[in-house]
């Protein structure tokens, strides 16, 4: 089940076209060295989970491993990254692109002098739609 799903409790939408406004959105901030945007609407179950997330020069995020068969694809949009997911390393710069399991221990890691930003779309496998609509 995504994340939204979880924290709206809702399922899907009546519409298939809504907003975000980019105000509407909370931004959750660690110390100052991790940054995360959400760029979807949280609630409905249709909607991938995609946030923007900005890393400050040197900030390594370490991450706990997600839900089994939970896969991150991330888009390095300013600035360069490094991504540790199990045993494997990859060094990306701005338009790089990034798929791998987020079900082990990862971690994202600003290596450069200036912010990095970039775009996280987490994907889930399986069927989770009917584990929604058992929830409602």
């Amino acid at each position: 089940v995504p994340f939204g799903v979880l924290l709206a409790g809702a399922a899907a939408a009546s519409t298939t076209f809504h907003v975000l406004e980019g105000g509407d959105t909370r931004v959750v901030d660690s110390e100052g060295g991790f940054r995360s945007r959400p760029l979807s609407a949280t609630g409905d179950p249709r909607e991938p989970e995609v946030f923007e997330v900005t890393l400050a020069p040197g900030w390594l995020e370490e991450a706990a491993p997600h839900a089994l068969d939970t896969f991150e694809h991330i888009v390095v949009v300013r600035g360069s990254l490094e991504i540790r997911a199990g045993d494997r390393i990859a060094s990306l710069a701005s338009g790089d692109v990034v798929f791998f399991r987020a079900d082990r221990p990862h971690a994202y890691r600003n290596p450069g002098a200036s912010d990095t930003v970039l775009h996280l779309t987490m994907t889930y496998a399986g069927d989770w739609n009917a584990a929604v609509d058992a929830a409602f």
